[in-house]
């Protein structure tokens, strides 16, 4: 294959001209932060960004977005990471509630090892793309 120079001054990488219909194309909002222990934000970017992390008890929190998304309507893709080596390995990390774990101001995510054990862990990384 052939490669071409990139036009003049590179490529835009600048999010801000991203036309309307490509912000759903953008990542709206990602985190990685701590669940086991003292719970926040440890870093955090994207369009809509993240302002907060709640604790809500074991294993289950609510990722609050600096900005609120257009609906509730978007896609989440989380990760977490087990927090001793004894413990299993986590089966689940997904909404909490089917859709109504889904508001435009934030999402609830719970960490669960099985059907019924959830779990305090760290890092928990979570991706929301949507418009």
């Amino acid at each position: 294959p052939a490669f071409e120079d990139a036009a003049a001054g590179g490529a835009d990488t600048d999010l801000s001209n991203l036309s309307a219909t490509g912000l759903e194309r953008a990542c709206q909002a990602w985190c990685n932060f701590t669940g086991y222990g003292t719970v926040g934000v440890t870093d955090s970017g994207g369009l809509s960004g993240v302002s907060s992390i709640t604790d809500n008890g074991t294993g289950d929190y609510t990722v609050t977005f600096t900005s609120a998304m257009a609906n509730a309507n978007y896609s989440v893709a989380a990760t977490a990471a087990r927090r001793v080596s004894t413990e299993s390995s986590v089966r689940y990390v997904g909404t909490n509630g089917y859709s109504s774990g889904f508001a435009t101001g934030s999402i609830r995510l719970i960490v669960a090892y099985s059907s019924t054990n959830l779990a305090d862990t760290n890092p928990i990384c979570c991706n929301v793309f949507g418009a």
